[in-house]
């Protein structure tokens, strides 16, 4: 059985102002003691999206089925690696040349990222906020410090970004966002602190959106202090957490029990 592949435009644009190919496939939802699991299924309801085709046939074929992308069904040969071929004609080498691409693009990307890096150096929030996006989306470890450099930048629109390119790393940045709140408590006092505080629970904010909720388990007692802080943006904040989190514990509730 295939598993159509579809390819679309991400809204995320790169520093050139340029869009992100994503390739898209259906897939199943599954609880797991770990949280929740997406699998290849062409009976899913949910889909899930890839920064490359071959990662993309890479994931249907963990899953054990076939792929379908543009009219070729693609089959993994394990001796010769991926064969296409459409309808009823014999294999050809008519993907190759997209995978041959897309491996381009992909170790474009790769060089791209301390590039981007660098660039988090410079003082434009129009050069910024794309950089930064472009790091979350890439999933950028190395970037981590360097977007947490970000947070309290005079620039909403920075701001907002480093929040959503966080959240993109899902429970692997909780720590160091939890040891920055904590440092900002006992050390930092001031407009440029609060908006640090205010940008990290924001981040937590967006993490519990695109995760499930026990990402958020080791970072109660700082939103439980934030619901009572001077700063009623701080309060505001925290309380938007807790309502996006509660919303997200009945969800998966809900998931389990129709399990």
């Amino acid at each position: 059985m295939f598993i159509p592949i579809k390819q679309q435009l991400s809204s995320t644009k790169t520093a050139e102002g340029k869009s992100i190919s994503l390739f898209v496939i259906p897939v199943m939802v599954l609880q797991t003691p770990n949280g929740n699991k997406s699998i290849p299924n062409p009976h899913g309801q949910e889909v899930e999206a890839f920064p490359t085709l071959e990662v993309a046939i890479a994931a249907i074929e963990q899953a054990g089925f076939d792929a379908e992308f543009e009219g070729r069904h693609v089959r993994l040969n394990t001796e010769t690696g991926f064969n296409t071929q459409k309808q009823t004609q014999s294999p050809t080498k008519a993907l190759t040349p997209k995978l041959q691409a897309e491996q381009l693009v992909q170790e474009g990307l790769k060089s791209a990222i301390p590039l981007l890096i660098n660039r988090l150096k410079d003082a434009e929030a129009f050069t910024l906020v794309p950089s930064v996006k472009a790091l979350g989306v890439l999933q950028a470890k190395e970037a981590v410090p360097a977007i947490l450099g970000l947070l309290g930048h005079d620039s909403p629109d920075v701001r907002e970004a480093v929040s959503v390119a966080l959240s993109q790393f899902g429970s692997g940045v909780v720590a160091d966002l939890m040891k920055t709140y904590a440092k900002l408590l006992s050390e930092s006092k001031g407009e440029f602190a609060y908006r640090k505080r205010l940008d990290i629970l924001n981040t937590y904010h967006e993490l519990v959106k695109r995760n499930n909720s026990s990402v958020l388990a080791g970072v109660m007692s700082q939103i439980l202090q934030a619901l009572g802080d001077e700063q009623w943006l701080l309060r505001s904040a925290a309380a938007q957490v807790l309502v996006t989190l509660a919303q997200k514990q009945r969800e998966e509730k809900q998931q389990m029990a129709q399990v």
